[in-house]
């Protein structure tokens, strides 16, 4: 069935022209208003992604800066070997000290080596200290690096005899002067002598250490 219209065609196509530019104007006025929308929802998702990825370069920094403390300073000491020589004194008879040493780091920290002393007074003396030492690192001095160890050998005496020689406690430190390579420093060893029938003791202080690691 035809329904008639209420208003004929040629009504719409006759409208006076302020109703046209009225209609259009509303439809003007509603476009704006979805563009307004849409730039100001893509302004937020805009501003959402910068915040993501400024708190994300944050977190970034802060776990470099963590990884950062939490390296191993000043030269990487694991797996390689050192030989020097040191010159000082042993004390308890002032007696002159020259002193050939060798070390192996068997981890960043922990280092065994063998100390071999010529001991000449009266009568010259030899002595043999394996020594185990535990490295330390500093973080604001990362060049620095002081040490603490134990050791155990025998001293054997020109004129025949010989003692035992616990070294009950090694300090020292180095200063790495050439990186990774060249390192200087004093060392300090306290001793107990004994042929187990007289103990005595020492102190060694060799206020010179270089050695040259390889």
């Amino acid at each position: 069935m035809f329904v008639r219209p209420k208003e004929p065609l040629w009504f719409v196509l006759t409208l006076p022209k302020s109703s046209v530019t009225k209609i259009a104007m509303k439809k003007i006025k509603n476009l704006l208003v979805v563009a307004a929308s849409l730039t100001l929802a893509l302004s937020s998702v805009a501003s959402a992604k910068t915040a993501n990825k400024k708190t994300h370069n944050k977190k970034t920094h802060v776990s470099q800066k963590k990884s950062v403390s939490h390296e191993r300073y000043g030269s990487d000491r694991q797996g390689k070997f050192q030989t020097g020589l040191g010159l000082g004194m042993v004390f308890h008879e002032p007696t002159f000290d020259l002193r050939l040493n060798s070390e192996y780091f068997v981890t960043h920290n922990i280092s065994a080596g063998l100390n071999i002393d010529f001991l000449f007074h009266d009568d010259t003396v030899f002595s043999f200290d394996g020594v185990a030492r535990y490295n330390f690192d500093i973080v604001q001095v990362p060049r620095l690096v002081p040490y603490v160890g134990m050791g155990l050998g025998a001293a054997v005496s020109a004129g025949g005899g010989g003692a035992l020689d616990l070294q009950v406690a090694d300090l020292g430190f180095r200063f790495e002067a050439l990186p990774d390579h060249l390192f200087v420093g004093p060392d300090l060893g306290v001793h107990v002598v004994t042929d187990f029938e007289d103990t005595t003791w020492q102190i060694s202080f060799m206020f010179l250490n270089v050695n040259y690691r390889f």
